[in-house]
């Protein structure tokens, strides 16, 4: 019945019991966890495979550290994100 009343293209999100917010919380800790072990080990780091939701709040819980990156890898269902070093920039 919904999907009667949607324009092309437009989507709905049920967020039961602020689900979705709270696990943003979550995985917004594990990238920052991830971050700090890359930057104590140098090592890159794959994390589980995730949804397209949780591997965003990953990428934009690191977008601004300017010592550590994130990139998403495989394809669907098991795609994943590696935190790693961020290559210098070139001169």
């Amino acid at each position: 019945m919904l999907g009667k009343n949607l324009a092309e293209g437009e989507r709905v999100i049920v967020d039961v019991e602020r689900y979705r917010q709270r696990r943003e919380h979550t995985v917004r800790e594990i990238a920052l966890r991830a971050a700090r072990q890359v930057k104590m080990t140098g090592d890159a780091i794959t994390l589980d495979a995730m949804q397209a939701f949780e591997r965003r709040a990953i990428h934009l819980a690191l977008q601004d550290d300017p010592d550590v990156g994130s990139s998403s890898i495989g394809e669907e269902p098991d795609r994943r994100v590696v935190v790693g070093p961020r290559k210098p920039a070139s001169t």
